[in-house]
């Protein structure tokens, strides 16, 4: 399996696609190894994120901020109110003490809450999610900007709008300036009146409604989520899964991709930045094998074997600070 990440780079370009692989034609070459046929993908099985509803639509994001894109699935309407999560991705800089210098990280987070009937439009509260995992609340509590947020959201057919009027941050005394009837509404976040790095958080407003037969496989598109690792399986990879499984269940993003700090052996499918917790990389093990981390705060660890398909899982908890483990 030496010398093969050209060879899964052109995978990655054809999950990507959607494309299916074909398999690697044995070289004459009598020296170089022959790699191994690609497994085929498997049919993609329906799949919702957790959440604490049943969806019955989902909408995606008008390009929002830094590269940022976003998922709202809406639950059905009891009594005037309609639960919905949102999951937002972007880029994130912390700023160095001149003010140019910056390092650069991927924001995977999720809100929820419900759109409330008013006059002529919703009305909605709605809470980062951190669920019971006091792990990662106290890595939320420096490094998360924004907890909760508030505003109202029009309907007009597949167009969904939200308009932001107030954020909170996630920690009181959260230095926080809200820049939010812009048309990129944004928050700034200083955790002290000395902090020189301040944290820019961007919010997805414009959705457009996706077919309903999308409604489960929808979430392949976005990088992995803190709640989905702490569920247990991701999204249906299991030993024997096939690293076509993977890539097109965690699906490659140039955009969020950054070779910044990144060892010289390895290969990223997203994020893998300086300072970042948001990550999916290909990288050798030392017996030559290949490993396929997911990370979202936590992480899943897929080991390949000679046929490119999963034989063992691993999970391994992060630790913030002096958080206990």
């Amino acid at each position: 399996m030496k010398r093969m990440f050209p060879f899964i780079l052109a995978l990655l370009l054809l999950a990507a696609c959607g494309a299916e692989p074909a398999e690697a034609t044995p070289t004459p070459v009598l020296t170089t190894p022959t790699p191994a046929p690609m497994p085929s993908a498997s049919p993609l099985p329906d799949y919702i994120p957790p959440m604490d509803f049943e969806p019955v639509s989902v909408w995606q994001a008008e390009p929002f901020g830094a590269d940022g894109y976003a998922l709202l699935y809406l639950g059905g309407e009891t009594d005037g109110a309609i639960p919905f999560k949102v999951f937002s991705v972007g880029k994130t800089y912390w700023y160095w003490n001149d003010g140019v210098g910056s390092v650069r990280s991927l924001d995977c987070r999720s809100f929820s809450g419900n759109f409330s009937a008013g006059d002529g439009c919703y009305t909605f509260e709605a809470a980062c999610d951190t669920g019971s995992d006091e792990r990662y609340s106290k890595y939320l509590m420096e490094a998360a900007c924004v907890g909760e947020v508030s505003g109202s959201a029009d309907i007009a057919g597949n167009v969904l709008t939200m308009s932001y009027t107030s954020a909170s941050p996630y920690v009181e005394g959260t230095i926080m300036e809200a820049d939010l009837d812009s048309a990129a509404p944004h928050v700034k976040c200083r955790w002290n009146e000395d902090d020189p790095d301040p944290f820019e958080l961007y919010l997805p407003y414009s959705f457009t409604k996706m077919p309903e037969e999308q409604l489960g496989s929808a979430m392949y598109q976005m990088p992995a989520f803190v709640e989905e690792i702490g569920a247990g399986g991701f999204r249906g990879i299991d030993v024997g899964s096939s690293l076509i499984d993977i890539l097109s269940r965690v699906p490659r993003n140039d955009e969020h991709s950054y070779l910044d700090g990144l060892r010289s052996d390895a290969l990223s499918i997203y994020g893998a930045g300086a300072m970042n917790w948001f990550s999916t990389l290909i990288t050798p093990d030392t017996d030559g094998a290949y490993v396929v981390s997911v990370q979202a705060f936590d992480i899943i660890s897929y080991r390949l074997d000679e046929d490119f398909r999963v034989e063992s899982v691993e999970y391994y908890q992060q630790t913030f600070r002096d958080a206990e483990t």
